[in-house]
């Protein structure tokens, strides 16, 4: 089985190891940020730190993680276009195939350092590029998603379409919530 690359970045870490680790066992990558990494170098995941595939530290106490050109050539590359294959091989940019994030839970502490940019750009960009990479955006996904990549290799297209459909309703809500609270009076 060919190498896969998983990029997560999660607030909510229920059931991320035990995803990682099956991740692991199918051969995949695992990219992580922050918290997230620590957790799963804890649990004996060799995951991989993304400031070692961005050259860069993180920023701004955390506001800069995975804003990056290499974390996002490599989710929105098209895998069936030879320019945009040759364009990451020429960068040595690896395609991510999987991202799982989790956002900051704007909804409960309603503060301005709870607004995720990083984690809705990288959802966003997955579900834009749907025809190519997975997306999870809940621990309620993960048990699913092991079971079809298990019994099947891949997910299908309209799972995948169907997830992205899922991911572009969360981002809007999301933003509605911040927009709705920003007309009040938000905790900066």
């Amino acid at each position: 089985m060919s190498k896969k690359r998983a990029l997560i970045s999660v607030h909510d870490k229920t059931g991320v190891v035990e995803l990682a680790k099956e991740l692991a066992n199918m051969n995949y990558d695992i990219v992580s940020t922050g918290g997230t990494y620590t957790l799963l170098r804890q649990n004996g995941i060799n995951a991989i730190e993304v400031k070692e595939v961005t050259d860069y530290e993180e920023m701004l106490e955390g506001r800069v993680k995975t804003l990056h050109p290499t974390i996002f050539a490599g989710i929105l590359a098209r895998q069936n276009n030879p320019n945009d294959m040759l364009e990451l091989e020429k960068a040595n940019i690896e395609t991510i195939n999987l991202v799982v994030v989790g956002l900051y839970p704007f909804a409960q502490a309603r503060t301005i350092e709870m607004i995720d940019i990083g984690g809705v750009s990288l959802i966003r960009a997955a579900a834009k590029n749907h025809k190519y990479v997975d997306l999870l955006t809940s621990p309620d996904q993960y048990e699913n998603y092991i079971n079809i990549i298990k019994q099947n290799g891949s997910t299908s297209f309209d799972y995948r379409r169907n997830v992205a459909i899922e991911a572009f309703m969360l981002t809007s809500r999301y933003d509605a919530l911040i927009a709705q609270t920003f007309e009040g009076d938000i905790n900066d």
